[in-house]
């Protein structure tokens, strides 16, 4: 599990803090403000690009600490630029390498308690992080790449997906 799980997360954080400088790089050209950018939502009622970017660093690292029963580091979500951003996601990266394999002996079958918004729930290590942990990384990712794309960031599915 160590080995799919730190290798996806750490892969596709490398790949947004890619698409950032894409971002700022587009800032820069058309002469759009960052902080437009860094507030920018799908709609009105959801989270802006910054959130969606610290939130899917706090997955990556936060559900690995949950899994391997290490305390949650609890960042703020103080960034409000592109370095602060970059930086965050660089420092998530990082962290990832701290993990062991050894500390994922055992971790598929445990179990985890989780609140979602129907209430809490236990499940095993394997479904936290398959069914919850990954999803809203994924969630979060996808919704801070789709925000760039609609306020006209010039990226294509391979800015995404690329080592």
């Amino acid at each position: 599990m160590q080995r799919r799980t730190i290798h996806v997360y750490a892969h596709y954080l490398r790949s947004f803090r890619r698409i950032l400088t894409t971002a700022e790089d587009f800032c820069a050209q058309t002469g759009r403000a960052p902080e437009e950018i860094m507030n920018a939502r799908l709609a009105p009622h959801m989270q802006p690009l910054c959130l969606h970017v610290q939130l899917a660093s706090d997955f990556a690292t936060d559900s690995l600490d949950e899994l391997v029963g290490r305390p949650p580091r609890k960042l703020a979500h103080s960034e409000t630029d592109f370095a602060g951003l970059g930086q965050r996601l660089d420092k998530a990266c990082v962290y990832l390498t701290s993990f062991q394999p050894e500390e994922f002996d055992f971790v598929g079958n445990q179990r985890i308690a989780v609140t979602v918004p129907s209430g809490p729930m236990t499940v095993s290590g394997n479904s936290f992080m398959e069914l919850f942990a990954k999803p809203q990384f994924f969630f979060h990712m996808t919704m801070a790449y789709a925000i760039l794309r609609q306020i006209g960031v010039p990226l294509a599915e391979t800015d995404f997906m690329q080592p």
